[in-house]
């Protein structure tokens, strides 16, 4: 004896979201966690670390800089002196910087410089170029790879003949090289060469004997018209 079972399904398509997906696409749901983070980090709720620059206090969360950077891992919950302390002094390096590194460290993207400077009174006089190539800097000693690869990428697009000297000398003391030939290259254009070469700060390569090498190389590869 055969017994069938016949199974009827019916199958419904929808053509609108749920509410939740419309939401998503809106934008609405999930929040944006680099915004959220940087939102925490702005009201300072819940801080557990605080730093001090110049005579100026910043607070942050211990677990976020460590997750984000291994040298603060080391300081703040390795066998360093750091590790229990709730204030930790830094020195060579200005707050606007460091609030500039912490933006990165909590949302993976540069800040708005020029909004940094009009905040910060203090240091209103620092052009964009000096604060790229001071979190440059930051990013090599708190070994953020992400936020050096970005300030190399903004300084390469942005350099001018004002900028140019001063960029290729912080990108020769650091091995930058994607800036270093950035900035060479700039030199080198043929309408660029003659008005970087008569800028004071021009002659100021005299103190960087490998970066002026490197120059004089690229410059003995052109051909002679345009070494003139």
């Amino acid at each position: 004896m055969i017994i069938s079972l016949i199974i009827v399904c019916s199958i419904s398509v929808i053509n609108e979201p749920c509410a939740m997906l419309k939401s998503c696409s809106n934008g609405v749901f999930p929040n944006n966690l680099a915004e959220e983070l940087l939102a925490l980090l702005k009201r300072q709720e819940e801080t557990d670390v605080t730093f001090e620059l110049e005579g100026e206090n910043i607070s942050a969360h211990r677990i976020i800089l460590a997750s984000r950077s291994s040298v603060f891992k080391t300081k703040l919950f390795g066998p360093m002196v750091e590790t229990y302390c709730k204030c930790i002094k830094i020195d060579d390096m200005k707050p606007l910087v460091f609030r500039g590194m912490l933006h990165f460290i909590y949302t993976d993207s540069l800040p708005d410089i020029e909004d940094l400077v009009s905040e910060e009174t203090s240091d209103n006089n620092m052009s964009s170029n000096i604060l790229y190539q001071d979190l440059l800097v930051a990013a090599n000693r708190y070994a953020l790879e992400g936020l050096k690869t970005l300030c190399e990428e903004r300084l390469g697009r942005t350099i001018t003949v004002d900028t140019v000297v001063s960029s290729l000398i912080v990108a020769g003391q650091h091995n930058w090289d994607y800036l270093k030939e950035e900035c060479l290259e700039f030199i080198l254009d043929s309408k660029n060469f003659r008005k970087v070469i008569a800028r004071k700060e021009y002659f100021s390569l005299g103190d960087y004997p490998s970066i002026l090498d490197d120059l004089r190389q690229k410059l003995s590869l052109l051909p002679a018209e345009e070494q003139e």
